[in-house]
């Protein structure tokens, strides 16, 4: 039995497959890293709130994202408020100020996969009391 395809619809599964996906050298790298480094518990002291452009999807780009801030051993936790086809996607990034600086986080977002992504500070939130 022949099977037709329909190459328009094949073009754009193939693409949209490769677009979002998360093994970028950048990731594998930090999966690396990651293995090596004992997992130790981070105590967010601050969260920053960005604007990141260059986003395809949720899962992907944000996994590598995400893997990406939590090899600076200072990101607790990243999460995103994503709306498809959006220009610019909204993402609370909590981390220790003591073990990594919003500007190096900024540093890190911006070199992933050959710099597909660029952040833009909206607001940091200071979760730890000053004594």
């Amino acid at each position: 039995m022949d099977m037709i395809f329909n190459k328009p619809l094949l073009i754009l599964l193939l693409a949209s497959i490769y677009a979002c996906k998360s093994e970028s050298p950048d990731a594998v790298n930090s999966k690396k890293i990651e293995a090596e480094k004992p997992m130790l518990k981070v105590y967010p002291t601050k969260i920053l709130t960005a604007e990141i452009t260059g986003m395809t999807c949720e899962h992907g780009c944000g996994g590598t994202i995400r893997t990406n801030l939590k090899a600076t051993g200072g990101v607790s936790k990243v999460e995103y408020d994503f709306v498809e086809n959006a220009e610019k996607q909204v993402c609370r990034i909590y981390f220790d100020e003591d073990k990594v600086s919003s500007v190096e986080i900024k540093k890190v977002v911006g070199t992933i996969n050959k710099k597909q992504f660029s952040i833009k500070t909206l607001s940091e939130l200071d979760l730890a009391e000053k004594k």
